[in-house]
């Protein structure tokens, strides 16, 4: 039963590394092989059970192979016409003009007036590429947080369509394409090449059918080997996919692994220069005649770490001086990407935007300062360039009195639809419960 099973399982057929197959290949071998054992005790059906066994196997393989492909396939072309398998309130729009678009995602960019706030610094080297080349936005807030969460909800469109999805543990998977994102539905259905990339497999490490592209080093392991095998989608933590179960599951480490801090512990340094690797794919696709559209996420200038306390002035000092230095690799990032729009493909756009805050506000909770903890974690910076590009859909401060990545998205797709809004109804703007049962409003957090 469980050699089957493993043939007709999605995550089986989906789990990597190779020797994570192999191993698993090789427990239900020695099952088959214990109950071949107990066969051979009756001639009749020593004869007649490898034959049947082998016959069954084949078939079995064969039509679950076909039937994936069928289904996967009917999956992806009805996402072309509507949104059936994903957000309720999310439609599709024609556009009246196709051209490339990035979306590219900086870890913990600021505004200056949080900067000067929370990290003490008046500016930094990427604020001057932004002002000058970028369309700028007041009261900037992360749809979601942490990054994985930030990326796919700004993936979903609809907000309440992610929280809904993450009830359930499922709000994680359209990065990778193992689900069906609104937004990549839309940019499809106007006949884009749907790409994602990441410098590791933080995000995942394999392709689901509902994008074209999922790209991934494969020089850098980004984790270590239990998190590559066990939690990634495909992975063997989803075999058990209900929290309680996890909790004592491969002892413990499906659960600890969700852990932001014991994620820091497994981390391995980049061995090469990520944006080297996101120009590659870049140029490759502006190169073709299909329209691109591409999200990337940049861990630049980044996060406080494992060990920060902010009421260490040490780590506080330590983590600025750090923030500072990092930021002007974030500005030479910013550049080349200008440059590469600028030189390359000058009719695309580009959106630059954070995923979430420096975490200054590291180990305090929110009933101790809840001011500090959401403009810490939910307040970003971003742009659009050409700064003059869909000016009429990208106000400097929005209907709701605030911006987030999905609501930019969602205006330049207005912007390339001639006005059409992709989303049905307007939804209010709130940040999720923040563990206290609260739920609050963004305009309590304004900090322009």
């Amino acid at each position: 039963i469980y050699a089957v099973n493993l043939i007709i399982n999605q995550s089986f057929v989906l789990l990597h590394p190779y020797y994570g197959k192999l191993i698993v290949f090789l427990i239900a071998v020695f099952i088959l092989h214990s109950i071949y054992k107990i066969v051979d005790d009756y001639k009749f059906l020593s004869k007649v059970a490898p034959v049947t066994l082998l016959i069954c196997s084949l078939a079995i393989a064969g039509f679950s192979q076909l039937s994936h492909g069928s289904l996967a396939q009917n999956d992806r072309s009805s996402s072309q016409d509507t949104l059936s398998n994903s957000a309720q309130n999310v439609r599709n729009v024609e556009f009246l003009e196709t051209p490339n678009v990035y979306f590219i995602s900086f870890d913990s960019i600021v505004s200056r007036p949080l900067l000067e706030k929370n990290i003490n610094l008046k500016t930094t080297a990427y604020h001057e590429i932004l002002d000058e080349n970028f369309s700028n936005f007041k009261n900037f807030f992360a749809d979601r947080i942490p990054s994985r969460r930030s990326l796919n909800s700004f993936l979903a469109l609809d907000i309440e369509h992610s929280d809904a999805l993450d009830a359930v543990q499922k709000n994680e998977n359209f990065y990778t394409g193992h689900a069906s994102s609104p937004l990549m539905e839309v940019f499809s259905h106007n006949g884009y090449e749907t790409t994602t990339f990441y410098h590791g497999t933080y995000f995942g490490n394999s392709k689901g059918p509902y994008i074209d592209n999922y790209h991934f080093s494969t020089s850098y392991s980004g984790k270590n080997f239990l998190e590559r095998w066990l939690n990634n989608p495909g992975g063997a933590c989803e075999f058990i996919n209900t929290k309680n179960l996890q909790a004592l599951t491969f002892f413990g480490y499906c659960f600890a692994i969700k852990n932001d801090r014991f994620r820091a512990l497994t981390s391995r340094p980049l061995k090469t220069d990520q944006l080297d690797e996101l120009m590659v794919h870049l140029k490759r696709g502006a190169a073709k005649t299909t329209p691109q559209v591409f999200l990337s996420y940049i861990y630049s200038p980044g996060h406080t770490y494992t060990g920060y306390n902010p009421k260490i002035e040490e780590t506080v000092t330590e983590y600025r001086e750090l923030y500072e230095r990092e930021s002007k690799k974030t500005a030479a990032y910013m550049t080349r990407l200008v440059e590469f729009v600028r030189e390359e493909d000058p009719t695309a756009i580009l959106f630059v935007f954070g995923d979430h805050g420096p975490y200054m506000s590291r180990g305090i909770s929110v009933a101790e300062d809840s001011e500090f903890v959401i403009q810490d974690t939910y307040g970003v910076y971003g742009g659009v360039y050409p700064k003059d590009r869909c000016r009429e859909f990208l106000p400097e401060t929005s209907d709701f009195g605030l911006t987030t990545p999905s609501l930019i998205a969602r205006q330049i797709i207005q912007c390339l639809s001639g006005g059409e809004d992709p989303m049905m109804a307007d939804k209010p703007l709130r940040l999720p419960d923040l563990g206290d049962g609260i739920s609050r409003r963004y305009e309590d957090y304004f900090y322009e």
